[in-house]
Formats: C-alpha cells, sequence, structure tokens
C-alpha cells in the first residue's frame, strides 16, 4: 500500500477516459483492435512522458464504458500505464430517464478499485430494461440478447449484438437508487457523476446553473422534481462550465443553503477528455485539465466530493503550483534530523534518521502532549535562521539543551528549489546578523507579546510595516518604507513649524538614517540579500525554459500562422510597454501635484505667519509714529503654483481618458483607432482565437514562448537597478555608499545639528503631526478583509512629563551601555549629565546634548573601557528621543492601530494575540513560510472560530503554514494539507517518531481520534471530513 507522507496535493486525474473497444463511438486508430490497443498505450506512454512536466503527470485515471468495465479490467490486466498513474478507477456509464435533447441523460459510476471484481454481480446484475415484456439485466449475456431482440436477428456476432444492447439499455432512475440504498458497501465505495452536456447531460433536459436561474420566475414543469431527484442522487458534476461550478459550490445565484436544498449538497464538478480517439486522449478542449487535490486513492476522491471548492480546480493548472514553483526558494519541502556522534545511549536515542517530507500548503503537527510538536518547530526554526530563539520551547537550557544533549543531533532543511541549508547541531545559536528564511511564532514569543507592555512597541513597528505594504505604489510618493511616508505627508502639513525645526527633523532623521547604516548588522543584513539575490540570479538562470523538442513525424509547422502570432505578440508587448510607461508619467503627475500642494501650503502658512507678526507688533509701531506698512512689503501670488498643479492635473487626465481608456471595443472601430486598454484587450482576443486552431506541436511552442518571457520579466526583476529596492543593483550600489561616503556625511550632520540646537535655545512650541490623509490611503484594507475586529488606524499623541522619566523610557535597560538598567541608567543621567547642566548657557545645553550622544555611543560605565554599542540597540525611538533633545521639547508622532477604539496598551491578551494573528495571518504580505506554536492558546473558543479558521485558510494560499496544535480540531476545520502526529517514545530511550500524511488517510484519521481521546466533533461538523475505510466482503 503506497504511503503520500506529504499528505494532500494537487495532481491531475483524468476521470473520463474511453478505451479502444468501447461500445460506442470507437474512433481509435488501428487496423486490428490489438493494434488500437497498442497505439492507445502509446499514446498515454508518450504523452505523460517521464512525468518530468507535471502538467501533463496523471495520477488518477478512470477507465470508462457504457454498461461495462470489460476495458476496465484488460487495462488493469495490461499493466502498461506509466508508473506515475497510482490509481485506475472503473466508470460505469449509464443512460438515465428523462430524455435529453439528443439522448437519456449519462450519468457515470465511479467505483473503488477495490470492489471492481465485484460489480458484476452487486451492481450490473442488478440494473435492468424492460424490453417486449422482458428483463435484462446489464451484464454482458443480457445485453447480447437485448441487442439481437431489438436487431430481430439471432444470426448477429455477440460483440456487434452487445453494442446494440448497450446502446438500448435505459436505466430507470428509482432502479439504481434502490440498488445503492441495499447495498450500503456499495455505496460507500462509490460516486455518482451526472454528466453536462448538451446532447446527453441534465444541460439537455435544461442547463445546469439555468435551470435554477430560469425556475425562480417560472411556475415549474413536470420534469422538475426529477431534475433535483437526478442531483440529489449524484455526488458530483462533469462540466467544466464556470456558472456551473460557481453555482454547485454555492457562490451563484442561489446561497449554500439552496443549493443543499435543491441538489442534496455542494458539489465539485469535474471534468474529463471523454476520449473516443486518440487526439483527444487527456487532451479536454481548452486545456481545461481536472485537478484534485488529495491522495491518489478513491478515499481522496470522495475527500474532494466534501471540499469542493477548495480540493477540485478545473484549468491548466491551480495557481498555487504555478506559485511555488515561481518562488521554489520559499517552500520548506523536506525537514532531515539525524544523531551525529556521542556514545550509544539507550535512554537518550532521540532523533535517528529522520526525514519528514513537508506540504506547501499548511502543515499542522498535532500528537499528545510533552510528545515533540514543538520540537519540530525549534527544530525547523533554529535551520531557517528565525528569529525569537530566546523563546523556543523545546531547543532551550532547561530542556533539550540540558547537558549537552543537543550537542549529538544535526537538522537541515531542504527547500523546493533544491537548496539545502548548512547542517546545525541543535546546540547552536542563531547568528544576529542572518538573514531570517521563516517567520516564527514561538508560543513563549506569542505569550509575551500578549502580556508584556514593553512589546507593544515591536508590535506597533509590525503594523506599519504590514500597512506599507497595502499602500499603492503611486501613493507612496517614492518612499521606501511607512515612516519615510508619514513623514513625507506631514513635514509641510503643520504650519507652525518654524524652518529651523523642520531642518532639525530633516537632518534628525538623515543622521538617524546613517546611524542605522553604520552598524554591523545593518551591513552584514545588506551582504546577505546581495548574496541571496545573487544565488536567487544564479537558480533563476539554471531553470531557463527550454525549446521543446519536435518529434519526427508530428504536426507540420503552420508558419503562416505562427508568423501572424508572433507578430500579434510583437504587438500585444509593444502595447504593454507602453501601457506601462504610460502608468509611471502618471505616477510621476502625481508626485508633482503632490509637492506643489505643500509648496502652496508652505507659502499661505508663510503669510500668515507674517501677518501674525505684523499684528503683533503693530502696536509698538505706532507708539513711535511709525507706519509698519512702509516698513514691510511682501505679497504672494500662488496662482502659478496653481496653474502648474492645473496643467499637471490636465496631463494626468488626458493620458487616462485619452490615451489608456477602457478595455471595452467596438468591433467596427479601426486598431488604430483604438486606446491603449482597448487595444491590449483586442490583440488578447487575437491571439487567444489563434491559439484555439493551433496544433499540438504549435501549442507546446507557444507554451514556452509565453515561459520564456515570464522567465526574462522575473530576470529583469531580480537585477534592477539601484534606485529601485530589494535588486541585486539596489544592494550593491547600498554598500558602497556605506563604506565610501556615510562616516563623513554622519560627522557634518551632528555639527549641523548642533548649529540648529543653538539657534533654537529658546522653547519651541508643541508641534503636532496630522496623519489624517495617510490615513484615507490605507484604511481601505479593513474594508476588503472580513473587520469582526473592528480594527482602524488613528493618529495621536505620546507626550512624557519628566525629563528624566522621559528620556528613560527611549531607553531599552537590558541593553548594554551607559544607561544599562532603570535605576543605574537613572542615576547615569542624573550624576553624570545632568549635574553640570547650566540651563542658562547655550554652550552648556550643546555640551549636553553632544555629550548624550558620546553617552549612547560609548559605554561610560566604570571597567567597560568605553565599549562602542550602536544607538539603535538601545534607544526604542531614536527620531522622537533625538526631536525632543535638540529642539528642547519633547514630542511623540504616533500612528496607531486600535482595536474597538482602543490603543495596544489597552488592550487585553485575548485582543493583543488576536491581533498579531492578523498581522501574519491576513495582512502581512511577506511569503517566506510562517510557523505558529499553538497560536489557540491565547484565545477564547469564538476567536478561534472567527479568528484562527477563517484566517489560517486564506493566509495558505499565499505562503507556507506549519502550524504547532494540540487541538486536532483546529488542523481538521482548516483543512490542512498535511498533518504530522508526533510521538516520543518514553520508554524506548525518548525515541522520537512521526506519522505524516493527510486528512484523508486512515491512519491519521486514527491519530487524530487518539489524540482527541476517541472524540469526533470536528469531523462531525466537516459532513464526513473523517472516512474509515469499510471492510471489504
Amino acid at each position: 500500500m503506497r504511503t503520500y507522507d506529504r499528505g494532500s496535493e494537487w495532481r491531475r486525474w483524468e476521470l473520463h477516459i474511453h478505451t479502444p473497444g468501447t461500445l460506442k463511438n470507437d474512433q481509435f486508430i488501428g487496423n486490428s483492435l490489438a493494434e488500437k490497443w497498442d497505439k492507445y498505450y502509446e499514446e498515454i506512454n508518450k504523452y505523460i512522458g517521464d512525468g518530468s512536466n507535471s502538467i501533463n503527470d496523471i495520477a488518477v485515471v478512470a477507465i470508462t464504458d457504457y454498461i461495462s468495465i470489460d476495458n476496465y479490467k484488460k487495462v488493469v490486466s495490461d499493466d502498461k500505464l506509466p508508473s506515475s498513474v497510482k490509481l485506475i478507477l472503473p466508470n460505469i456509464e449509464l443512460r438515465i430517464a428523462p430524455i435529453a435533447s439528443k439522448s437519456p441523460v449519462n450519468i457515470h459510476c465511479i467505483f473503488s478499485n477495490k470492489i471492481a471484481s465485484d460489480l458484476e454481480g452487486r451492481f450490473l446484475s442488478k440494473l435492468y430494461f424492460t424490453y417486449n415484456q422482458r428483463k435484462y439485466s446489464a451484464v454482458s449475456q443480457d445485453l447480447i440478447e437485448l441487442g439481437k431482440k431489438f436487431e430481430n436477428d439471432r444470426s448477429l456476432d455477440d460483440l456487434s449484438a452487445k453494442k446494440k444492447g448497450a446502446q438500448q439499455f435505459i436505466v430507470n432512475l428509482d432502479n439504481l437508487r434502490n440498488i445503492f440504498k441495499d447495498d450500503h458497501e456499495l455505496k460507500e465505495n462509490s460516486i455518482i457523476v451526472v454528466s453536462n452536456n448538451s446532447h446527453d447531460g441534465v444541460s439537455g433536459i435544461t442547463s445546469h446553473c439555468d435551470y435554477f436561474i430560469n425556475s425562480k420566475d417560472s411556475k415549474g414543469s413536470q420534469l422538475d422534481a426529477t431534475r433535483q431527484a437526478i442531483y440529489q442522487l449524484s455526488s458530483a458534476i462533469f462540466s467544466s462550465n464556470a456558472k456551473d461550478i460557481k453555482y454547485f459550490t454555492g457562490e451563484g445565484v442561489d446561497s449554500k443553503e439552496e443549493v443543499v436544498r435543491k441538489c442534496g449538497s455542494l458539489k465539485p464538478c469535474f471534468h474529463g477528455s471523454d476520449a473516443h480517439s486518440n487526439k483527444k486522449i487527456f487532451n479536454p478542449d481548452s486545456e481545461r485539465y481536472c485537478w484534485i487535490k488529495s491522495n491518489p486513492t478513491f478515499f481522496g476522491l470522495k475527500q474532494a466530493i466534501n471540499e469542493p471548492k477548495e480540493r477540485v480546480y478545473i484549468g491548466r493548472e491551480p495557481e498555487s503550483l504555478s506559485r511555488v514553483r515561481m518562488n521554489a526558494t520559499k517552500y520548506i519541502s523536506k525537514l532531515s534530523i539525524s544523531k551525529t556522534s556521542g556514545k550509544e545511549d539507550q535512554s537518550n536515542k532521540w532523533f535517528e534518521d529522520i526525514q519528514l517530507p513537508l506540504n506547501s500548503g499548511l502543515v499542522a503537527i498535532i500528537g499528545n502532549k510533552g510528545n515533540g510538536k514543538s520540537a519540530l518547530a525549534d527544530i525547523i526554526g533554529l535551520c531557517a535562521d528565525s528569529d525569537h530563539q530566546m523563546d523556543f520551547s523545546f531547543l532551550k537550557k532547561d530542556k533539550f539543551l540540558k547537558k549537552g544533549l543537543a550537542e549529538h543531533f544535526a537538522a537541515t532543511i531542504e527547500f523546493v528549489s533544491g537548496k539545502n541549508t548548512e547542517s546545525k547541531y541543535l546546540s547552536e545559536q542563531i547568528k544576529e546578523t542572518s538573514l531570517p528564511l521563516v517567520q516564527y511564532l514561538p508560543q513563549s514569543y506569542f505569550e509575551t507579546v500578549c502580556n508584556e507592555i514593553d512589546k507593544v512597541e515591536y508590535l506597533r513597528n509590525e503594523i506599519e510595516k504590514v500597512v506599507f505594504q497595502y499602500i499603492p505604489q503611486e501613493k507612496r510618493f517614492q518612499q521606501v518604507t511607512f515612516k519615510d511616508l508619514i513623514d513625507f505627508k506631514t513635514r509641510s502639513i503643520d504650519k507652525e513649524i518654524s524652518d529651523l525645526e523642520v531642518q532639525l527633523n530633516d537632518i534628525n532623521k538623515k543622521i538617524i538614517n546613517y546611524e542605522d547604516q553604520s552598524t554591523p548588522n545593518f551591513i552584514q543584513d545588506i551582504k546577505n540579500k546581495l548574496a541571496e539575490k545573487e544565488e536567487e540570479l544564479e537558480v533563476h538562470t539554471a531553470h531557463k525554459p527550454q525549446v521543446p523538442a519536435i518529434e519526427q513525424g508530428s504536426e507540420k509547422v503552420n508558419t503562416q500562422q505562427r508568423e501572424k502570432l508572433e507578430k500579434l505578440d510583437e504587438q500585444f508587448e509593444s502595447i504593454t510597454n507602453t501601457i506601462k510607461k504610460t502608468q509611471t508619467k502618471i505616477a510621476k503627475y502625481a508626485l508633482a501635484i503632490e509637492e506643489l500642494n505643500q509648496l502652496k501650503r508652505e507659502i499661505e502658512s508663510e503669510k500668515v505667519k507674517f501677518n501674525i507678526f505684523v499684528q503683533r507688533k503693530e502696536e509698538v509701531a505706532k507708539k513711535y509714529e511709525i507706519d509698519i506698512g512702509k516698513i514691510f512689503q511682501v505679497s504672494t501670488n500662488t496662482s502659478v503654483v496653481e496653474d502648474k498643479i492645473k496643467v499637471y492635473e490636465e496631463l494626468s487626465s488626458h493620458i487616462t481618458n485619452n490615451l489608456l481608456g477602457n478595455s471595452d471595443y467596438d468591433k467596427k472601430t479601426p486598431y488604430d483607432k483604438l486606446l491603449l486598454y482597448a487595444k491590449k484587450n483586442y490583440l488578447n482576443n487575437e491571439i487567444s482565437k489563434i491559439k484555439k486552431e493551433l496544433t499540438t506541436v504549435e501549442k507546446q511552442y507557444q507554451a514556452y514562448i509565453s515561459e520564456q518571457k515570464k522567465w526574462e520579466e522575473h530576470q529583469r526583476e531580480i537585477v534592477g537597478n539601484h534606485e529601485i529596492a530589494d535588486t541585486l543593483k539596489y544592494y550593491e550600489y547600498k554598500l558602497k555608499f556605506i563604506n565610501e561616503v556615510l562616516p563623513n556625511q554622519l560627522s557634518e550632520y551632528r555639527k549641523s545639528r548642533l548649529a540648529l540646537s543653538r539657534e533654537i535655545y529658546r522653547k519651541k512650541r508643541e508641534i503636532k503631526s496630522i496623519y489624517d490623509e495617510v490615513k484615507k490611503n490605507v484604511s481601505t484594507i479593513f474594508d476588503k478583509e472580513d473587520n469582526n475586529q473592528n480594527l482602524t488606524i488613528e493618529s495621536s499623541f505620546s507626550l512624557a512629563n519628566d525629563f528624566i522619566e522621559r528620556f528613560m523610557n527611549y531607553v531599552n535597560k537590558s541593553r548594554s551601555g551607559s544607561f544599562k538598567g532603570k535605576l543605574e541608567g537613572k542615576a547615569m543621567l542624573r550624576d553624570r549629565l545632568i549635574s553640570s547642566l547650566n540651563l542658562e548657557n547655550e554652550q552648556s545645553i550643546l555640551d549636553f546634548l553632544s555629550n548624550i550622544i558620546d553617552y549612547l555611543e560609548e559605554d561610560k560605565r566604570v571597567g567597560n573601557d568605553h565599549q562602542k554599542y550602536p544607538i539603535k540597540d538601545q534607544i526604542f525611538n531614536r527620531e522622537d528621543l533625538y526631536l525632543y533633545l535638540f529642539s528642547l521639547k519633547f514630542i511623540f508622532p504616533h500612528y496607531a492601530l486600535r482595536q474597538n477604539g482602543k490603543d495596544l496598551e489597552e488592550l487585553s491578551p485575548g485582543e493583543k494575540g488576536a491581533l498579531l494573528l492578523v498581522f501574519y495571518l491576513v495582512l502581512d504580505k511577506t511569503d517566506i513560510p510562517l510557523i505558529i506554536d499553538q497560536p489557540e492558546d491565547n484565545l477564547d473558543n469564538q476567536s478561534v472560530a472567527k479568528i484562527l479558521v477563517p484566517y489560517i485558510k486564506d493566509a495558505k494560499k499565499r505562503r507556507q503554514i506549519i502550524m504547532v496544535t494540540h487541538n486536532p480540531n483546529l488542523a481538521v476545520v482548516s483543512d490542512a494539507e498535511q498533518i504530522i502526529y508526533a510521538n516520543i517514545d518514553k520508554a524506548q530511550g525518548n525515541i522520537f517518531s512521526c506519522l505524516s500524511g493527510s486528512i484523508e488517510n486512515t491512519e491519521i484519521n486514527s491519530k487524530i481520534v487518539d489524540v482527541l481521546e476517541g472524540t469526533l466533533p470536528a469531523f462531525v461538523s466537516r459532513e464526513l471530513k473523517y472516512y474509515k475505510e469499510p471492510s471489504l466482503v
């Protein structure tokens, strides 16, 4: 028996394919039946090949014939299908009343291969058809008798008579229903699929979804009950129609409840080639292949019926497969753990050659308490250089690291790209300069964030990074981070900020930026990212698409057709590039409009300030008989700026309306008169028309051309230039700048800052930054998601009252430096710095400011030898601290995410936990694997149901998720692709073992029940998600 350790994976299933000798419409090539079979097998093996082409790799076939499994038996007996075909099923095609447009309705009964040998006696012999007052069953001899009787020709040969009999044999719906009603085991080992075809399906009576739409406005007919009865008897639909797929999964005109009422259940739509000829083998029209995410077993097929939307896809390839292929360095495929050294210790066997494959979707690690669930998560986190190593629960000093045990074991992870991380001893420490390959949220870290106030700042920074991802590029105004964008938007809004204060704010940001870039960690991070980009380019280069080989004897290339297609492709690419350039112009115009509006506001602000000054001094001037109007002669004219804004607005509008337009077009309009989007749509339609007429060879060639273009575009994205962040050229430029320019520039900036502080010695007025405009740009993300947590973004102030307290609140007192320790840090500030400060002396203020920076850069504590430490490691928010210090009055601009109107500091641990999950599961667009250790522990049951489950299901569509949970129900209702049952046998030397597979795997199901102590609540709620394979007679 095959085991599928990686769990449920997308595979191509061909559930409707005929063979030579089919009882109806046999168009297979060959001068004899034997030759037909030889060519049939040859065509199949040629199509599938060596299995390297995942799209052509067929995992399951259902051999189809009319009221017969003879050809199924032959295929199984011949054993000539490629080894990649894991399962062969019998598909008995039946004709059932009522009559469709051209023939009776087709119904397919697909059976488990395990009962195939019993079908003659348990199924075919119990089907009956009455002709001339005689009952005929569906066994071969009766079909022969029926054919001879119908033709009134006893001399007719048996094969011809059987075909005639099969063509006339129409099954009664009640007869079919009763067979399954009387034989429960047969029912459990079969599924019924109703065909959708204009001449032999229910759509022949009326199209699937249109039947339900039209029935809303009609009084029904005498066939309505029969139609619904057919649907209710069936488990699935043979259809690739988009409307059908949406309707039967509850996303069409009717609600899910209404579909269930009418049809008995939600249903998947399958599709097959319905091959009656060699050229149709595995080739449905328009590449509408049938993909099912499950084990290639009959019970995997039944699992797909229970989850029709999540488990079935009709099309060339599921999006998740192409996503994993294009991002192969970001999906873990295997974890390996082995013993490396040490004496044989029978009491400490632990990890002995563990080879654990991992699914690219949702992986759930379950097991009883203390049986190694978190061990796997910690080990993956260690191998992938994750953050939060201090919060590991298994690889910690009082656990597995105790007494040097971990030194005897090593682990590595392999990615889908084939890249392996360096083998690491389980005792190793992760280097601070390492680039994390996963996001890991250990249980301890999760609890700390939810319960400790000093983690709120970290959480706030995470929020800002996530929110920034959702701001459209044209609205970022060339800013790289969320904080940069806020600074850009607020720099000139507050009209009461003096020129000196604006300059100080600007120079503080530059200094902070340069200080950050001066740290060893930052420099190493840039080097790591550069190396990663170089590796990414190397991997990408190695996977350049190859020109498909054309076998001798293949169809001739239609040169005229290819040339026409190539010309259209060139036009399409040209139009696409023109559109991109046009969109870039619009973005530049938007930036110009924004900057000009800021200039206008600043001019108006200066005018207001001047008028206030005149009013304030007018009384003094009058006292001495001075006309103040003769002293000041200042006028402003912003119409020039307004005119320029109007020009850019008109340019942007003109491009949008007269060049881009929309995608709709009138076929009568000449091509050269169409706007850009319409041209693109027109060319796309023309290309699609030609591609439908292409030969198989041409389709392969065009597929290669398409992949080559994607490959080239991705290469350009990797290389980039020095202005595009996260590209190879960007990191090369950044490294050179840090080494050659930054040190001198930082020194000059600090001198300039002290010069500004000298001029603003007198107190500055309080400032308040207004963030509401940015809020409009980012708040829509909550409208797009299911915002059942009432999350909002608000602007606010954070103020400090006492100088020492305010200063020390910025200091990370646990970090090494002059101000380490709460009491010690206050004493250092008070005794060494404030004690010598003369607030009446300008130079004393400047010396004080300089000394604070000096104390932050060098450890002035006795015995620490002036050790240097990065300021960023000691201060939580330098920009705010510097603004407070060097302007002599502190104001902390604050952009907060609130829940139900409460700031982060006010949230309960459970609310923070829910918020943290929203970040990583829904809002965060980071695409490296996410590992969560027991996320449900800090949530109540309602939060688990409303937040955790739906958000996990959504997030796994974008990234790999590995979740440790002590509650297997969570794994089940979240539709985990893979479940890993971890176990430590303490009686056998603490040896670790694991069982891995999909939910539909009966062994996995058994382990889930064991962990749940025999209960099945999740399975019941998921409508038979649990399958117990029946004992066979």
